[in-house]
């Protein structure tokens, strides 16, 4: 009986993560002579920066309770470059965690363009991943991709003397291919590092089916972090969000909430986005939450700090 059951609900599990009709990646960059994780700029000493998230924005989303305040957004990311116009803390970066759209569709890819078109206006650069919605097997979502988002599927760049690695884990998993590179890249690096995925890299119980799905792999992803200066993984995919764990003292993630907001019985969560402040003097990371509220306010909340050193 025990067994029937289990073959019942594996196949409601997986349908639940809504994993199941995704483009297989592994292998696609194989050909390839560049790895795109390999960081050529000079080196430079790490400095203070302010980096903005978002991730689960799902445009084209039309299930119940399911809403968006893009432009209560756009009002705060004005007012915000208006009143920091310092270095520091000036935005100049986005990254975005995954699932730009909801179903890989052009006309949503070309809202996620026109999303990040209005933040380069304000002078922020939009950086993103892919995410299990964004390469539906029933669509052309690779090729969107490349015409609407990036070229590249995963890569690395620097800013401000610190490395940042983007993952493209929309398959649930790095892959082999994706892996090496990313450790070949990796260990030749000395300046410290973010590392952003579209799926969590801890595991606990609550998370288990909403994480990487190979236990080895997130074994070797937090080893190459320890071991290599990595000072925290940011992912999304669990709408809800707000979740950080620590794997050492000087490495940890955080799992960022959904972009979009939905009100209903199946799931609640308020339209949020994230800065992420990179303090060189106090030696520290910190993450701020931005919440849309009922009454239409946004309001700020500090999630978490995390050491650098």
């Amino acid at each position: 009986m025990k067994k029937t059951l289990l073959l019942v609900a594996l196949p409601l599990l997986l349908l639940s993560c809504d994993l199941s009709n995704l483009q297989i990646l592994d292998g696609e960059k194989a050909s390839r002579e560049k790895n795109t994780f390999v960081i050529t700029d000079a080196m430079e000493e790490p400095s203070s920066f302010t980096l903005l998230i978002t991730g689960d924005q799902h445009f084209g989303r039309r299930d119940d309770g399911v809403y968006y305040a893009n432009d209560l957004f756009f009002s705060w990311v004005r007012q915000y470059q208006s009143q920091h116009t310092e270095s520091e803390d000036h935005l100049t970066h986005m990254v975005s965690l995954g699932d730009s759209t909801n179903n890989s569709r052009k006309e949503e890819f070309q809202a996620y363009r026109n999303f990040t078109l209005t933040l380069l206006e304000e002078g922020i650069t939009t950086y993103s991943i892919k995410g299990n919605h964004d390469i539906r097997l029933a669509s052309d979502g690779i090729a969107l991709w490349k015409t609407y988002v990036d070229e590249y599927n995963y890569q690395g760049f620097s800013h401000r003397g610190v490395s940042f690695y983007l993952l493209d884990t929309a398959n649930r998993t790095l892959g082999r291919t994706q892996m090496h590179e990313l450790q070949d890249a990796v260990k030749r690096d000395s300046r410290p590092k973010l590392f952003f995925s579209h799926m969590p890299l801890y595991g606990n119980a609550s998370l288990i089916y909403l994480v990487l799905g190979n236990t080895q792999e997130r074994e070797n992803l937090i080893r190459l972090m320890v071991e290599n200066s990595a000072k925290l993984f940011l992912s999304g995919h669990h709408h809800q969000g707000d979740i950080w764990y620590s794997f050492r003292r000087t490495t940890s993630e955080f799992i960022a909430g959904a972009f979009h907001g939905r009100d209903s019985f199946i799931e609640t969560t308020k339209p949020r986005w994230y800065l992420l402040h990179f303090d060189v003097p106090s030696n520290c990371i910190t993450v701020v939450r931005y919440q849309v509220e009922k009454d239409q306010t946004v309001t700020e909340k500090l999630m978490e700090t995390f050491p650098i050193e």
